[in-house]
């Protein structure tokens, strides 16, 4: 009994070491931390997620109902999901936000104006394997109104093939290391968590990892404390 217990605890260890020193496949640039930092405290408008595939419209409103979500843990100002505003339904569209096959930044603007918006988030979906497991691929915006400038930009390769980003939306998901081993030595035969099968949990992961992405570089916050580690 003592070997098995000192067996599960080296097991643990081992994965909290993996959980903690892994990378992911990402891009940021921040334009200006001191404009950022200003409007962090002003109303944003969030714009559905973009993609000209039809069949992923449903998705893309998950993902932005997702970012409505997370958003407003890192910034302290208004946050307006577009989805939710009438007025703009028949401009929330790919045809009218992407033009030359990049994101029309002064359409986005405009938009934000029209609803009293300081700055506005917009992404559009690059990519996206809805069946496990599962992948996603955004580039992502945060532009001020006022300047037209581009605060900060992301692109990020969500793909749960890699070991790091398995192992983060399985804790996500509720399904992290721990759990994991003790199932292990149970001889539970429901290895998987189901929730980490769930397209939309994975794009509430998405969501959430991405938004720490964008604004991690404004504030120090472990953004993972949200999790279900257990």
């Amino acid at each position: 009994m003592k070997a098995l217990r000192k067996t599960v605890t080296n097991m643990l260890c081992l994965a909290t070491v993996l959980f903690i020193t892994s990378c992911a496949s990402t891009n940021k640039v921040i334009k200006s931390k001191e404009l950022a930092m200003i409007e962090i405290e002003k109303p944003i408008l969030i714009i559905t997620p973009l993609t000209n595939d039809v069949e992923l419209d449903k998705m893309a409103k998950t993902l932005g109902t997702a970012f409505s979500a997370e958003i407003p843990k890192l910034i302290n100002g208004q946050v307006v999901y577009a989805q939710n505003i009438s007025s703009l339904e028949k401009t929330l569209n790919w045809d009218n936000l992407v033009k030359n096959g990049v994101i029309n930044i002064q359409e986005c603007i405009t938009m934000a104006e029209t609803v009293g918006c300081s700055s506005v988030f917009v992404c559009r979906i690059i990519e996206y394997k809805k069946y496990p497991p599962f992948r996603m691929v955004l580039n992502m915006m945060w532009i001020d109104v006022e300047t037209g400038d581009i605060l900060a930009k992301a692109y990020n390769n969500v793909d749960v093939m890699d070991f790091e980003t398995e192992q983060k939306f399985a804790t996500f998901s509720g399904h992290g290391p721990i759990k994991r081993v003790y199932e292990q030595f149970s001889y539970s035969s429901d290895l998987q968590h189901s929730a980490a099968l769930s397209p939309k949990k994975f794009s509430h992961y998405v969501a959430a990892q991405s938004t720490q992405l964008m604004f991690s570089d404004l504030f120090e916050v472990e953004w993972y404390r949200f999790w279900n580690v257990l």
